[in-house]
């Protein structure tokens, strides 16, 4: 996780998540990416803390200076929540 600040590794686990997500005194969004389903549990405890929360595809999350048909088709039939 970082901040913007630093960078922070943490154990995969709910109790560990869960103490995390408290250690910060205000969470305005996590954006997280696919890592093999990994990521589920950080956006469960998230939505449970409600916290806003998103996973981004990798090469969803890149932009260009002109968008194509194809990346907008791909951006709008995936639901908000992934």
């Amino acid at each position: 996780m970082s901040d913007g600040t630093t960078i922070r590794t943490n154990a995969n686990r709910r109790r560990a998540i869960r103490a995390l997500l408290k250690s910060y005194k205000h969470i305005d969004l996590v954006v997280c990416e696919p890592t093999g389903g990994h990521e589920g549990l950080l956006l469960k405890e998230c939505l449970r803390a409600g916290i806003a929360c998103h996973r981004v595809t990798r090469s969803r999350s890149r932009t260009s200076s002109v968008p194509t048909a194809r990346k907008a088709r791909a951006t709008r039939s995936m639901p908000p929540w992934h």
